[in-house]
């Protein structure tokens, strides 16, 4: 299947960009601990303990970057391996088809989804993390 461009009339969401920031930002702050802290499933990670208050600041600091950044939204169906290959986050557990729809959030994230986005980054406003509990 060749990819074909979806329009981006539906904005992504703050998730796939909190999903890429967390690993970035526990690996700044204890890189000796990163491997223990976040385990990798496959299609995202999974905390086995709660993050301190510090590293949801950080996270929260990173995420708010990128939205006022103000990056461009686009959307492309494609096939589940060339999602995969195009480094495409599969959140929630949710299943899938053959073909799925890919968003990405300029080149700084990317998820299968289908849900409602926007067209840019900075359409979201801003995130506030209240709390973060593991697993």
């Amino acid at each position: 299947m060749s990819p074909s461009v979806a329009p981006p009339v539906h904005p992504v969401g703050g998730a796939p960009i909190v999903a890429q920031a967390v690993p970035d930002i526990v690996a700044q702050a204890a890189p000796d601990e990163a491997d223990k802290v976040l385990v990798d499933v496959g299609d995202g990670w999974y905390a086995s303990s709660a993050l301190p208050p510090s590293v949801l600041s950080d996270v929260e600091a990173r995420v708010n970057a990128v939205l006022i950044e103000n990056l461009p939204v686009h959307a492309e169906v494609m096939t589940q391996e060339e999602a995969r290959a195009s480094g495409a986050m599969a959140l929630f557990g949710e299943k899938y088809g053959e073909a799925v729809r890919v968003v990405s959030v300029g080149d700084w994230a990317r998820e299968l989804c289908g849900g409602t986005h926007a067209q840019r980054s900075g359409q979201l406003g801003l995130v506030k993390l209240l709390r973060h509990t593991a697993g």
